[in-house]
């Protein structure tokens, strides 16, 4: 593993600037309490976390997955299963269920976390889990980007005090609750999911210019457009739902991967290859052999 690829920050109580010892609340007291967060790439299959080696701590994980896969099994009084992590999907391991999450053997797996503990935040969990601890994030999800800049901020150096974390957390969670209780954010959700009913008609074809002509813009301007409306640009959109579809067709068929290639627009099984190792860690054979018997699950995009 690369550790360069790997930080994260681990917060303890501190002295609150401007208040006096008798105005400070107890750590215990604050509804939403950071205990840590950080952004990981691990490939070890050492790596592995449940109830046990987090010490039964009452706190609650959020992870994201940006690349690669990961495994995460959980067992609770609403639901229990395990789920095979593609990039974009969260998970949410929680004291009250039992859990474990880790890398899938030889795949370099990228993530990030944050922990969570507070009344507010067993309240949050207990309306975000449906009832599976597990969900697919939009691309235009504002609590993800939030996470992902907040990271930014303190890999920086910029310094914080407990105010500035529980203000995190409290806007993290909400930004959670607001997206798994009514979808992706207002005009932007509404893009996404039209961009990707356009995607279903053509796989075989896509293009940034074809999108642009479906939504009536053309050239920069599309773009500029399309990125401000999902926060991310058309090409990439693209070629994420493809490789995601990928993956679903991978480990749910038998079709061959110079056929899916095909079918997904990829004129070169040599370059479907190689951007499909980029994002997941493994080649298609190799992802088909881990994973075959065991439909990868995927709320845009299943067969």
């Amino acid at each position: 593993m690369d550790d360069s690829k790997t930080y994260s920050f681990r917060f303890r109580d501190e002295s609150v600037f401007g208040l006096s010892p008798d105005q400070k609340p107890a750590v215990t007291d604050l509804p939403v309490r950071v205990l840590g967060l950080g952004r990981e790439t691990r490939s070890t299959q050492v790596y592995r976390w449940n109830n046990i080696r987090h010490g039964r701590l009452k706190a609650h994980v959020f992870q994201i997955t940006k690349r690669g896969t990961g495994t995460f099994s959980w067992s609770g009084a609403l639901s229990s299963g395990r789920q095979n992590l593609i990039p974009g999907q969260i998970f949410v391991a929680s004291h009250d269920e039992q859990y474990e999450y880790g890398c899938t053997p030889g795949v370099e797996w990228s993530f990030d976390w944050v922990m969570l503990q507070g009344a507010f935040v067993d309240q949050a969990v207990a309306a975000i889990r449906r009832p599976e601890s597990w969900w697919q994030a939009a691309q235009s999800s504002r609590a993800v980007s939030l996470l992902s800049s907040f990271l930014g901020f303190l890999q920086e150096g910029v310094a914080v005090d407990r105010w500035d974390l529980t203000s995190f957390g409290y806007e993290f969670l909400t930004r959670l609750l607001k997206e798994t209780e009514t979808g992706p954010d207002d005009h932007g959700g509404q893009v996404t999911a039209e961009t990707a009913k356009w995607l279903a008609a053509h796989w075989n074809q896509p293009s940034v210019e074809g999108l642009a002509g479906h939504f009536g813009y053309s050239g920069k301007y599309f773009i500029s457009w399309f990125h401000r409306q999902t926060g991310t640009t058309p090409h990439r959109f693209l070629m994420d739902h493809r490789l995601r579809r990928a993956a679903v067709l991978l480990s749910g068929t038998d079709r061959l991967v110079t056929t899916i290639a095909e079918n997904l627009g990829f004129s070169e099984d040599n370059y479907f290859s190689k951007v499909f190792r980029r994002r997941f860690g493994v080649s298609p054979q190799e992802f088909r052999k881990r994973n075959r018997g065991t439909l990868i699950h995927d709320e845009v995009v299943s067969i």
